[in-house]
């Protein structure tokens, strides 16, 4: 389902933290998390290629980002579940929770005071972490998602594919099992 990870990266450039939750700092603390990514206002509106309006509007606000993948040997699907049933027991409440029929999942939570929102997303197999600082204008994340939504790519046509820069990089199976390295194999062509 290509709307899952299109609400996921719009979140990811958008939700609203102030305070890094007990549940993130565990998974930085046990060594679950692969690189992360820190975005602050200078580069979240890097990754508005096309200068949509509404995204910068809906970005002013925000401090920083932080997002993350998990190691795949150390984040499964009870580890997700696990993390949910931590950020709810840090009383933060459910915004969000979808579940596609192809295995993508989104689990959108946070808290009013002070202002805290925390992401959590398996796309394509992977599991994937956001935590943010800072507030949006959801009036334009309302219409920034429309305007995605139109597009036949969303980030081919106007803003950078966060995933597609992490895993670039990361070895990919063939169809036989076998791991290649697709940029290696673009470079020898």
């Amino acid at each position: 389902m290509k709307s899952i990870p299109l609400l996921f990266l719009v979140f990811l450039a958008t939700a609203v933290v102030n305070a890094q939750s007990t549940t993130i700092k565990r998974f930085i603390e046990e060594d679950r998390t692969g690189h992360r990514f820190y975005f602050y206002p200078s580069t979240l509106r890097m990754l508005n290629l096309e200068g949509d309006a509404e995204y910068y509007e809906m970005i002013r606000h925000v401090e920083k980002l932080v997002f993350f993948p998990f190691k795949e040997d150390r984040f499964d699907e009870g580890a997700f579940r696990a993390g949910v049933h931590s950020l709810q027991e840090e009383n933060f409440e459910e915004y969000l929770s979808v579940e596609a029929a192809d295995g993508a999942k989104l689990y959108i939570s946070g808290k009013s005071k002070p202002y805290e929102t925390v992401a959590l997303a398996r796309v394509d197999g992977q599991y994937y972490a956001a935590d943010l600082q800072g507030s949006i204008n959801l009036l334009h994340l309302t219409k920034l998602y429309q305007k995605i939504a139109e597009r036949d790519t969303a980030f081919s046509q106007g803003f950078l594919n966060i995933f597609q820069l992490i895993n670039r990089n990361k070895p990919q199976k063939d169809p036989k099992g076998k791991e290649s390295n697709q940029t290696e194999e673009k470079d020898r062509s």
